[in-house]
Parts: structure tokens; C-alpha cells; sequence
């Protein structure tokens, strides 16, 4: 049948004079489909009875499901000379058509973009974009009933570290809430335990940024551990510490919506874009642990009316590892997240004792 429809696909070619195609009907009931100077196409019927029949087809239609699901088109070319007293052989050419379907999901978003070709993808969410107004919209209330969802997420927020009094208060610790920034970036795996149950398990990297309240602060490190000290030599515009991890988290979690969720679609020609909101309460705390990738300090300051900005990329005995608890609670379409490191910032003896937290939204 697939030959069939390679035959069909150009069979409206011989139709065509725009084409200049010229046809003949040899002895074998064979047509010859000539197209330029050396592209020949033939299509052989046993009698010209069922040459008659290819009249009963949709052409149009055979050709658009031939374009749509034929991801390999087959030719085979059996050259008719003899080549050093041997027949050469059958050779076959494969075209492979360049598919563009996509499928992801984004956070609660899941889109589907079905275009015949990557060069279309452009058009189709132009199109979307443009219609959206008239574009076919569907709202309603669904179980979760998918055992294993994959999705990305972004933790944002905020980060601050805590020593043996609480919030570290003092003039070189102290850490401005606004400004100092947690992100994080993950590949979240959500799978169902059956009723109300389910573990959200995932793996990314994560940024802490610490924005001392002191911006002439300053991070000395010597042999023996880091001191935090104060340059009153110049005028402090910003002083912070920053530092990465990739991590991995494993957190246990109860629906209390039993995985109920609201479904938003909207679908306008070959693009569909899903929005799932999540129904009820939920909650949940699990374990996380992290390695270091890299860590810096960064000043600015004026000197002498001069902006400038120093960089210094080292570990200042900051803990290779991080490990600590999560714990995540929702209600309907908003998560709040809360973590807190276990083990200290910096290593033992090398710095002063203190825990890192950081708090926020996911999105």
C-alpha cells in the first residue's frame, strides 16, 4: 500500500502540463513519467484497465496522509546496462522527510506543536499566537491519572543563613532578604504511590546568594579559615557571596484532592497548549543533598568617584557537600517551598557557624 501511495504521490505530475511532462505506454502497460532530462518516475499496472481505476482515489487526500505519517519514502532504481559483463545491482535511495512534531511540558504547562515540517514550525505558533482570541478553548475538572509526569520546574526565592541565635544579626553576618536570591532549575519526576500519595523526585542546579547588609563587608581567607572584615577605605555599593550546587531530591508528598487537577486547553491549527491547575491541599518533606560547582565574591564600590567591581572566584572553605530537608505545601495552583541545610556553610573551624535556608514559590 505505502508503494501505492509513492506512486499516487506523483501521479498528479502526469496530469500536469505546467510540468512539461511527456508520457508514453510501453508493451508491458508500464507509464513513464519523464521529468526534466534525467528524472524518470513509471508506474506499472498489469493492463491499462487498472491504470483506470486510480481515478476512484482522493489523490488530494492520499497525499496529504502520505505527507503527514510517511516519515521514509523508498525509491529503487535498476539501472538496464551491463557493466564489465555483470548486471548491476538494485540500488535503493531513502528520503527521509524532516518531522517537526513537538512535545513538552513546562512547569504546568504542556504544549504540542504538530507541523509537517521544521521550516513551518515559525508559521504554526505565529498563527497560534494570532488567533488566540478565536481559538478553540476547553475547561475542565480531571484526575491526575498519570502514574509517572515529567515536567521542568523553577524554585525562586529567597535565601538567608541561620546561626546558633537564629538569624545571623550581627554587622559583618547580617544578610539583606531583598537581593539575596535563591534559584533553582529542575527536571521534576512526579510518580503516583496509589490514593492520596505520590513522590515528587528530581535532579538540577541551584544558585545562593547572599547580600551582606554591610556593603563594605568583605570575605578574607587565609591559611587557618575565612574572616569577615570591614573596608572603610572605599564606598561599598554591593558585597555578596555566591555560590552553586547541583543537586538531588527525593520528597514524599499527600494530596488531598485525591490528584484532582483543572485542565485548561487551548488548540488552534497545529498547535495545543495544556495548563494544569492543581485542586485542594497538599504537602509533603523529604531529604536533599547537593555538590558544589563553583563560588565567588563580588564587590562594587566607588573610589575616588571611580565605579568598580572585584571578582574573586575561590572556594573560601565553603562546604563541598550540602544536605538538608524540604518541605513543599500547595493549594491549588500555588507551591511554596521551604529548605534547610542540615550541615553548615563553611567547613569546620574554617568559618563562622552557620546553616543556610532558603524559602519561596515554585513555578
Amino acid at each position: 500500500m505505502k508503494k501505492l501511495l509513492v506512486i499516487l504521490l506523483f501521479f498528479p505530475l502526469f496530469l500536469s502540463k505546467s510540468l512539461g511532462a511527456e508520457v508514453g505506454v510501453n508493451k508491458e502497460d508500464t507509464v513513464y513519467i519523464e521529468l526534466g532530462s534525467n528524472k524518470k518516475i513509471a508506474i506499472v499496472v498489469d493492463s491499462q484497465d487498472d491504470l483506470k481505476k486510480l481515478e476512484d482515489y482522493d489523490l488530494n487526500k492520499i497525499i496529504s496522509d502520505l505527507n503527514m505519517h510517511a516519515d521514509t519514502v523508498v525509491f529503487k532504481n535498476k539501472k538496464e546496462k551491463k557493466k564489465q559483463n555483470k548486471w548491476e545491482k538494485d540500488t535503493t535511495y531513502y528520503f527521509h522527510r524532516k518531522r517537526a512534531d513537538i512535545d513538552f511540558s513546562i512547569a504546568n504547562y504542556k504544549v504540542e506543536i504538530k507541523s509537517n515540517d521544521f521550516d513551518d514550525l515559525g508559521d504554526d505558533v505565529e498563527d497560534f499566537v494570532e488567533h488566540y482570541k478565536y481559538a478553540e478553548k476547553e475547561e475542565k475538572i480531571e484526575d491526575e491519572v498519570e502514574k509517572h509526569k515529567k515536567s521542568f520546574n523553577i524554585d525562586l526565592g529567597m535565601n538567608n543563613w541561620l546561626g546558633g541565635d537564629g538569624l545571623a544579626s550581627d554587622n559583618l553576618h547580617s544578610v539583606k532578604p531583598w537581593g539575596s536570591w535563591y534559584v533553582a532549575l529542575k527536571r521534576n519526576h512526579r510518580i503516583s504511590t496509589g490514593g492520596k500519595g505520590f513522590i515528587n523526585w528530581g535532579y538540577g542546579v541551584s544558585w545562593y546568594n547572599w547580600k551582606f547588609e554591610n556593603r563594605n563587608a568583605r570575605i578574607v581567607k587565609g591559611t587557618d579559615g575565612i574572616t569577615f572584615q570591614e573596608d572603610d577605605s572605599v564606598e561599598g555599593l554591593k558585597s555578596k557571596l555566591t555560590a552553586s550546587f547541583v543537586n538531588l531530591e527525593v520528597i514524599p508528598m499527600l494530596d488531598y484532592s485525591y490528584g484532582k487537577r483543572k485542565v485548561n486547553i487551548v488548540r488552534h491549527g497545529n498547535v495545543s497548549v495544556t495548563r494544569y491547575r492543581k485542586i485542594g491541599f497538599r504537602f509533603g518533606m523529604g531529604p536533599y543533598v547537593g555538590y558544589r560547582m563553583g563560588s565567588k565574591t563580588k564587590i562594587v564600590y566607588k573610589d575616588n568617584g571611580d565605579k568598580k567591581k572585584d571578582k574573586d572566584h575561590d572556594n573560601f572553605y565553603l562546604n563541598n557537600f550540602r544536605y538538608g530537608l524540604r518541605a513543599r505545601v500547595g493549594y491549588n495552583k500555588t507551591d511554596f517551598f521551604i529548605n534547610y541545610d542540615l550541615n553548615k556553610v563553611f567547613s569546620k573551624g574554617k568559618g563562622p557557624e552557620l546553616n543556610a535556608i532558603s524559602f519561596g514559590f515554585i513555578l
